[in-house]
């Protein structure tokens, strides 16, 4: 118990003070009357007589101010929160879980002391900051906290048995506790100390060099945050031991990631440029650089989402608004009718998550690329779609054009079954006329998938006047996008789109570790 007042406490002693006057005014009154006469008869004719009743309103009325002034200091009972003064001094503490530690030779066991002791250290240093990891085979990590308490929990409810991975990689536990030092921009200008509380000797890598190098402030990684704020500066670099055998790590990448990275190789193999831009398109590269009208019903609720916080984006460069703007109306020196309507220069402002890849199409030509030039991007897009074996509401589409003088259609069907056979590894292709706003003439890519039959691969065509003249491109494009995520589904043998990302099949993508 505290008091919150405590000053108050000091007027209990006018409760002592009470008691002895009433004591002292009692023995004063039975002096008096037994100057009057009798005892006896004197107090049988007065009604203030000392006695019982009296003695007792005395005891009340002293517990009462006693308690007043109790209450005046507000007694207060429970747990609180109290600042306890930092002392810059950041304590990790590395402990032991190896299959060993169950050993019984110290009562109760080894694990069950060392826990024990930790506690206890943290109790004694109540101002001190603490992490900790745990280790077997492989370290696990509890950040800095000034709160001792969730480390010391922390280190309760771990068992030997939680530990992944058997083993004691003592050098590796230190090293992560060098690497939670690094990460805790406190912990620069802090005294560090690392307490290990181990029983055996490590089984790989080199303890007694790392410990060596946290003692002398030595750097093994250097990260972004030291260069920028210089606190590399005045340390000393680690060694590198090419003398310790190389850390093997089990496992096997993913196969769908492995198509991605392959396409993108290849593509980037081909001479081909990377185009990257955000998830977040407004309407005029979306769609209005597109020569897509602002009536299309494509571009409605119930197929582009559209942001709900901000609505519409900043500035669009001109001449680049007013060229499509001119396009639209039919008013453009490209000599092309338009659509015949009022552009609305606001609308083309809002914005939209990407609806398709050719967006970063219609930006690229507004970079003024290269002639001759040949760019792609692998871009996630978004619409509003239903789920089913070939439709996803976000996917990935493979993006690209071409800009040559020498360009031609063939030269685009080409392309296209290079990306079909090659790519998908299809057996059978075929390219059907298409529409498409933006290109003429346009082309479909169809592939036959053993199981689902004919799919749509995606769309292609040589992008009109409309599209490229608005940017000073005076030479044909030709431009594809194709649904990657439906090659990969081809190439891997899958018959759900849905299951290049699902762990829920007999066994995963596992079947697909040789693609």
């Amino acid at each position: 118990m505290k008091f919150a007042a405590p000053y108050w406490l000091l007027g209990a002693s006018l409760a002592v003070l009470v008691a002895v006057l009433l004591t002292l005014g009692g023995v004063v009154l039975v002096r008096a009357l037994r100057r009057f006469g009798e005892e006896k008869l004197v107090l049988g004719l007065v009604t203030a007589r000392p006695g019982a009743r009296r003695a007792l309103k005395g005891t009340l009325l002293v517990l009462a101010i006693a308690f007043g002034f109790v209450a005046l200091a507000q007694p207060q009972y429970g747990r609180g929160t109290r600042i306890i003064p930092a002392t810059n001094l950041d304590v990790i503490v590395v402990l032991d879980y190896s299959k060993s530690m169950h050993a019984r030779d110290v009562k109760p066991s080894r694990i069950a002391r060392a826990k024990t002791e930790v506690a206890q250290l943290i109790a004694d240093l109540p101002g001190a900051r603490f992490a900790a990891v745990a280790f077997a085979g492989e370290p696990m990590a509890f950040p800095m906290t000034s709160d001792g308490s969730a480390v010391a929990q922390f280190f309760r409810q771990l068992s030997p048995n939680d530990m992944p991975v058997g083993g004691t990689a003592i050098a590796r536990a230190l090293e992560s506790a060098r690497e939670l030092f690094g990460r805790d921009p406190l912990s620069r200008t802090h005294k560090k100390v690392i307490v290990l509380v181990t029983d055996g000797g490590d089984l790989e890598g080199d303890p007694v060099g790392v410990a060596r190098a946290a003692a002398q402030d030595e750097i093994s990684r250097l990260t972004p945050a030291m260069l920028q704020d210089g606190s590399w500066q005045g340390k000393h670099f680690r060694r590198y031991n090419i003398g310790l055998p190389p850390r093997l790590v089990g496992g096997y990448r993913n196969p769908y990631r492995r198509f991605l990275d392959k396409t993108k190789q290849t593509l980037l193999a081909l001479g081909f440029e990377e185009m990257r831009g955000s998830l977040l398109e407004n309407e005029f590269w979306n769609m209005d650089a597109l020569f897509m009208p602002q009536f299309h019903p494509a571009r409605e609720i119930h197929d582009v989402y559209f942001i709900e916080t901000p609505t519409h984006s900043k500035e669009i460069p001109e001449p680049y608004l007013s060229n499509v703007a001119a396009e639209h109306e039919g008013r453009a020196e490209s000599g092309s009718r338009g659509w015949g309507y009022l552009f609305d220069k606001q609308r083309t402002h809002r914005l939209v998550l990407r609806s398709q890849g050719t967006a970063l199409s219609a930006r690229q030509l507004g970079l003024q690329p290269k002639i001759p030039g040949k760019y792609f991007s692998m871009a996630r897009c978004f619409r509003y779609d239903t789920v089913d074996a070939t439709h996803a509401p976000d996917f990935i589409q493979i993006e690209g054009i071409v800009l040559s003088q020498a360009m031609t259609l063939p030269h685009l069907l080409g392309m296209l079954m290079i990306f079909a056979r090659e790519v998908a590894q299809a057996t059978e292709v075929r390219a059907v006329p298409a529409y498409f706003p933006f290109t003429e003439p346009s082309v479909e890519v169809h592939m036959r998938h053993p199981t689902l039959g004919w799919i749509e691969l995606g769309g292609s065509g040589i992008f009109r006047p409309e599209v490229t003249q608005p940017f000073g491109i005076d030479v044909p494009v030709i431009a594809w996008g194709l649904g990657l995520d439906r090659m990969a589904m081809m190439a891997l043998g899958k018959d759900d789109i849905r299951h290049l990302f699902t762990n829920n099949l007999p066994n995963g993508l596992a079947d697909n570790r040789s693609f």
